[in-house]
């Protein structure tokens, strides 16, 4: 045998690596059960992943997560909303943005959200929708430009103040007035995604975007509409403190009872589904903090979903790091639970 003439060639890169032929030429070396355990599959024609990254007070990661996502490989849509950070992030997003890869300018009109659309022709406004009840004021805006035409604008908001807007690269970038939490971030995110599955990464550095390759692989197999990254059901991973596992388990075990799928780790951040799945849920979604993760499960279970689960990379981050959540949070979910578990409201 000529090891010359057998292996696939050439290598991987980010333009073939989910190609239908290049993906046939290593199921015929490695066959099709290695090629499944190492997450090699073809993607759809035209696939894109939307990745929704909430952003509050984290200039010193953000940057970083961006270039990892960017360097999966994968065909990405990635929409950064920022929530009234007020450390350098907005500074921080403009400036890595703008240096991206380019694309087409589109506008977006988010559903009660005043929003405006900047090309290389200037700006306009665009029908801001039905507003939404208290309507949370943001600027939108959404990008896809030629760098080079990149342009700043502004636009009114429904509480009347004036806020800036951005033509940048290859992503969306929302802006909230306000911090408002990260279930108010996802929801935004949520009504501007237009890819085919949606995906929540962090904007800090505890997840890894190497591992949505392997999130996405049952999705696009049909042979799940839900997928969650465990943290903790397998050994390959860094162990967090015995407290931080302890109320993660106790909660996801009393949420499990609550909703119905036998998960291990319901707070994950990484929580992937089709669009139109997210898209069900979202005039249902009212948490804005962190109690999304228990609404989110819930709304996902009483669709009658298939759920499952896959291992993933964490790397446990501490307060004086920027870790947001705390036992205020342990206790909100404690209520989410019986809101939308047990009284199924």
């Amino acid at each position: 045998m000529n090891p010359q003439s057998d292996c696939p060639s050439p290598g991987p890169t980010q333009g073939n690596m989910f190609d239908a032929s290049y993906v046939a030429q290593i199921t015929n070396w490695l066959g099709s059960d290695a090629c499944r355990q190492l997450s090699i599959y073809a993607l759809p024609d035209e696939f894109r992943l939307t990745v929704i990254v909430p952003v509050y007070n984290e200039c010193d990661t953000v940057q970083e997560v961006i270039a990892k996502l960017r360097k999966t490989g994968l065909p990405l849509e990635i929409i950064l909303v920022d929530d009234g950070s007020d450390d350098g992030s907005s500074e921080v997003l403009s400036k890595m943005v703008l240096a991206g890869p380019s694309g087409n300018t589109q506008s977006v009109g988010l559903q009660g959200v005043g929003a405006v659309g900047v090309g290389a022709h200037g700006a306009g406004t665009l029908d801001a929708g039905a507003q939404r009840a208290g309507a949370e004021a943001i600027d939108a805006y959404r990008v896809g430009s030629n760098v080079a035409g990149a342009q700043d604008a502004s636009v009114l908001e429904p509480g009347g103040e004036v806020a800036s807007a951005q033509v940048v690269g290859d992503v969306q970038l929302i802006r909230h007035q306000v911090n408002r939490g990260k279930g108010a971030a996802i929801r935004t995110g949520v009504e501007a995604a237009t890819g085919d599955v949606i995906v929540i990464q962090d904007a800090d550095s505890e997840y890894n975007p190497d591992d949505l390759r392997g999130l996405l692989q049952p999705l696009v197999e049909r042979s799940a509409d839900v997928v969650y990254g465990t943290r903790y059901g397998h050994c390959d991973r860094q162990l967090s403190p015995w407290w931080h596992q302890a109320v993660n388990a106790f909660i996801t075990m009393l949420a499990s009872v609550a909703i119905g799928p036998r998960l291990s780790d319901v707070e994950t951040c990484y929580k992937m589904a089709r669009t139109e799945h997210f898209k069900a849920v979202l005039p249902k979604l009212k948490e804005d903090r962190f109690g999304i993760e228990i609404e989110l499960t819930a709304r996902f279970a009483r669709m009658g979903l298939r759920f499952t689960e896959r291992p993933i990379r964490y790397q446990h981050r501490w307060y004086d790091e920027g870790k947001k959540i705390t036992w205020k949070d342990g206790v909100a979910a404690l209520y989410c639970i019986a809101k939308y578990g047990f009284l199924k409201r």
